[in-house]
């Protein structure tokens, strides 16, 4: 058992919040309303929608920080982190599923697909941005950007037609595929040893990428596919990456002329499926629907620009990070992660060749910094932090010590475009961003190394560390009803009060629910006060009941029943000089009878600590006496706050 701890005064209205995704009729200022009924909630429950900052115009002392009335589940987590630094003035994650309202996305027709959060192939509308799912753990990878391309192969789905060449195999269209669209796709049947399906696809030397979605029917025997019948036979066996599910082959680049791609099964009666065959020139890029004629589907322009760039970005210095995923090599060598430019010849950004060598560029007429050249493997997860300022540049790809310029001068941007240098969607650069942030400052070299990994932050002056938003121990010991009943907080003493000037609070609880984060009022305290000898024998905490009971004349009684709140009572009887005065006396000049104050009767009891803590008020001031020599006493009673 700990001592009883008093957090003072409320300072959480002093600062701005900012950050995450908030209904509108329930923003994020809410925190910042004493009424803790007018609560915030997210927009939904993707850790980029709970988070939020509280900034204040200086660094502040704090000592305590709280999260009081909340819907976070028994499973969430909650983390609050203190920084020196300012946070990232754009902090966007795309594995959320949305586009940041900053954004636009333009792209003609509607024949551009990704696999969606249900795991199928999916159509994207005209100018609707693109959010690649897993399909097999359906989370959220990011955002789609890709170049315009081309599907060369036809009948990409209808194997049975005659533009497919069948040898000792039978073709039907009658499998549903992997869009989850009954008789989208098609089974390949072996009737004779070594049956073929394959098409011929007439077009000049080149080198071409060749994809298909495939899974098995029957049989375990041997399954080929290639690119390339005529120049390098029936390719590799596949046999070991399909199964029952779905799942998309892509074989490496093939050079040739009239490339040949097709299937071999080895076992008489074996079966597969297949759907959505492809052939182009890029790289490997999402499937493209043809029947008699080759598609192309457009590239994907998506852009930041006039005060949905300008409010975000500086034009002295700053720190870029991205999380990104490439899927080939872009088409020339001016795509981009990202770059914020005015033209094709004035830009900073991080761009990708067609090596897939990633570096960070600045072009002010002429080139500036061109530094870090690092190729990235395809479909690997990478990341890259890079700064920039007049003379003074740096990058850092995936935690390698930072390349650095020290000669060069800034361009003027206007607008941010992700993909792509100057817009020319072209020659996009493929791939998936998962994350994409800005400070307006530039981030030293050390701090550049620790952004470009997973963690994908600068180390925090202070870190809670995950918290249980519920301690297990209270969670075992009560029903989801009795806490239902309960208002709920998660308050947090710091190990060591800290003078920071911005404070971050990260939510984890994707399996709420209720499909959404709510919470009533932040405690954010710089007096976390614990006396050196507890409360006295005798102090109490209960329930009030405010519920109006009036009697009828027959005697019966009717009952208006309202919301109760909880009373806490003790005496402190053996304070010492300092702690009766600088702590007692100064928590009744500030707080009164109105100000806020989170009381814990036993901070170390987890078993029933939402029992017994909950935001309050003053409800009498007890006068400090001195009973005997150095000792000084009070009493005081807390009301909650509802």
């Amino acid at each position: 058992m700990s001592n009883v701890l008093l957090a003072y005064p409320n300072i959480a209205d002093s600062g701005t919040l900012s950050g995450g995704s908030w209904a509108a009729g329930m923003p994020l200022s809410n925190l910042q309303d004493r009424v803790i009924k007018n609560a915030a909630r997210s927009s939904s429950t993707h850790a980029s929608a709970t988070t939020f900052t509280l900034t204040y115009a200086a660094a502040a002392l704090v000592g305590f920080i709280g999260l009081v009335a909340h819907n976070l589940s028994t499973a969430a987590k909650v983390r609050f982190r203190g920084f020196g630094s300012a946070p990232p003035t754009l902090d966007v994650d795309f594995t959320s599923g949305v586009l940041d309202s900053r954004f636009t996305c333009t792209r003609s027709g509607t024949n551009a697909t990704f696999v969606g959060s249900n795991g199928l192939v999916q159509t994207a509308g005209a100018n609707v941005a693109r959010f690649e799912y897993d399909p097999t753990t359906l989370l959220c990878r990011g955002l789609l950007v890709e170049p315009t391309a081309t599907n060369l192969c036809l009948r990409s789905s209808d194997l049975a037609n005659a533009t497919w060449t069948k040898t000792t195999m039978t073709a039907t269209k009658n499998a549903t595929g992997p869009d989850g669209v009954a008789s989208s796709a098609t089974t390949l049947y072996c009737s004779g040893a070594d049956g073929s399906c394959k098409q011929t696809v007439t077009v000049a030397a080149g080198t071409f990428y060749v994809s298909a979605w495939v899974r098995r029917k029957t049989g375990t025997g041997a399954v080929y596919f290639s690119g390339d019948i005529l120049g390098a036979g029936w390719g590799a066996n596949i046999a070991g990456s399909i199964g029952s599910a779905w799942t998309r082959i892509k074989l490496a680049a093939v050079t040739a002329t009239n490339p040949q791609l097709g299937f071999r099964i080895t076992v008489p009666t074996d079966e597969i499926e297949v759907a959505l065959c492809q052939l182009e020139v890029v790289c490997h890029t999402s499937p493209i629907e043809t029947t008699s004629a080759t598609v192309t589907r457009n590239g994907d322009l998506i852009q930041a620009t006039s005060t949905n760039f300008s409010s975000w970005y500086s034009q002295t210095e700053g720190t870029f990070a991205a999380a990104f995923t490439l899927l080939g090599a872009p088409p020339a060598s001016t795509a981009a992660l990202y770059s914020a430019s005015s033209d094709s010849t004035h830009f900073v950004g991080a761009s990708v060749s067609t090596a897939r060598s990633v570096e960070f560029d600045v072009t002010n007429a002429t080139a500036q910094a061109a530094i870090g050249a690092t190729v990235v493997a395809a479909d690997t997860l990478s990341y890259i932090a890079s700064a920039y300022k007049v003379n003074d540049f740096a990058t850092s790809l995936n935690a390698a010590a930072a390349s650095t310029d020290a000669a060069g001068t800034l361009p003027t941007p206007t607008s941010l475009t992700l993909g792509q240098q100057s817009g020319t969607v072209a020659n996009n650069a493929a791939m998936v961003l998962a994350k994409l942030r800005y400070w307006p400052l530039r981030m030293s070299n050390a701090n550049l190394a620790a952004i470009s990994t997973s963690t994908f932050d600068i180390a925090a002056d202070y870190d809670s560390g995950l918290l249980d938003a519920l301690p297990a121990a209270y969670v075992a010991a009560t029903t989801a009803a009795q806490r239902a009943s309960l208002v709920q907080s998660t308050p947090h003493k710091l190990s060591t009060p800290q003078t920071l000037r911005y404070w971050r609070c990260d939510i984890t609880d994707a399996a709420n629910s209720a499909g959404y984060v709510q919470i009533g009022r932040l405690m954010v305290a710089d007096t976390a006060f614990q006396p050196t000898y507890n409360a006295s024998y005798g102090a109490s905490i209960g329930w009030a009941d405010r519920a109006v009971v009036s009697e009828a004349d027959s005697g019966a009684e009717y009952f208006y029943e309202r919301p109760k709140y909880r009373v806490f009572k003790a005496a402190m009887d053996w304070l010492t000089e300092a702690e009766g005065i600088a702590k007692v006396l100064e928590m009744q000049r500030t707080l009164g009878t109105t100000g806020e104050v989170y009381a814990m009767f036993d901070p170390d009891d987890t078993t029933y600590l939402p029992n017994r803590s909950f935001l309050a008020r003053m409800r009498t001031l007890g006068a400090l006496e001195t009973p005997l020599y150095g000792v000084w006493r009070t009493g005081f009673e807390l009301k909650e706050l509802l």
